[in-house]
């Protein structure tokens, strides 16, 4: 009979988590560095989630429901979209950036105009002293 002690538990905790989402994780934070879209993000999990199970037949799991495979395929998706809706946010505010249309240059419209001193430097131009 095979003893479940809690140190064989860990292991097979580590284990299986490990091999379940190491695939995913270097998907989307070295290969990729970006999230990926729903349904790309889907495919992938699924996809994921039959070879989890058939190495977990392998491996010889006894499990019928391999609930711990559906788990794996969850997290694995949850980390896939991570940051989505920022970088949708952001592509949205630079999109908004570029249809904008440039303001009018102001920078002369802001000086006040010059009324008494104006004609004292064209006396001044005028008699020859300046």
């Amino acid at each position: 009979m095979f003893e479940l002690d809690a140190l064989t538990l860990i292991v097979s905790f580590v284990i299986t988590w490990s091999i379940g989402l190491s695939p995913p994780l270097l998907i989307r934070y070295i290969i990729l560095r970006r999230p990926i879209e729903k349904w790309p993000a889907i495919g992938i999990c699924a996809l994921f989630w039959v070879i989890n199970i058939v190495i977990f037949i392998a491996m010889g799991s006894k499990s019928k429901t391999h609930g711990a495979a559906l788990l794996i395929a969850f997290m694995s998706y949850w980390l896939l979209r991570q940051g989505t809706s920022k970088t949708q946010e952001q592509e949205q505010k630079i999109e908004s950036k570029e249809t904008e249309k440039p303001k009018p240059f102001a920078g002369f419209q802001d000086i006040p105009k010059q009324s008494s001193q104006g004609s004292a430097d064209k006396k001044l131009i005028s008699d020859g002293k300046g």
